[in-house]
């Protein structure tokens, strides 16, 4: 049986350069020793709203693995309404603030890695799911956002990534 880990310890090894203790906890969510509960995947998102003093781009990548181990422990439907609440909370706040000024990092380069590496991961049948939860939020903003991330994404992208990056900006629009 896998033991539960809370988001705010997560967010204390970022808060206080635990870069050890954020290690350690990469380490145990990756090996299946912990697990977050569902509904953490939308608070491992909003993690990228704080503006901590410091944050590693291998940490970036980590948090957002973290995310997509978590996803792939639950129901991908009810999984998917979570990643994107926290991908809507990252967009609302790059609303507000043009730029996590501490960090050389802006909001979107954080949804931009949850857009890749969910383009990288999945296959048809979630990548027409994620577009279709997607299509039916009300912020044409958002949606347009991401699909504009989507096509930045594909820019670098193989063609098999081109090609599911086409099929979800499709479903999107």
């Amino acid at each position: 049986m896998n033991e539960y880990i809370a988001v705010p310890q997560l967010y204390d090894t970022l808060e206080n350069l635990d870069y050890d203790g954020f290690g350690d906890i990469y380490e145990s969510i990756s090996e299946g020793k912990y697990i977050f509960k569902m509904e953490d995947i939308s608070l491992l998102c909003k993690l990228f709203t704080y503006n901590f003093e410091d944050i590693h781009p291998h940490q970036i990548r980590q948090i957002v693995k973290m995310t997509f181990l978590t996803v792939n422990e639950y129901d991908i439907y009810s999984a998917l309404i979570e990643l994107i609440k926290g991908l809507k909370m990252i967009y609302d706040k790059s609303v507000v603030e043009e730029a996590n000024n501490k960090l050389r990092f802006t909001y979107d380069d954080f949804i931009y890695e949850y857009i890749s590496m969910f383009i990288n991961s999945y296959k048809s049948p979630e990548i027409e799911l994620f577009g279709k939860l997607i299509s039916n939020d009300k912020s044409k903003e958002f949606k347009t956002k991401i699909t504009e991330l989507i096509d930045k994404s594909m820019e670098f992208g193989e063609n098999d990534y081109r090609a599911k990056g086409e099929f979800l900006s499709k479903i999107i629009k």
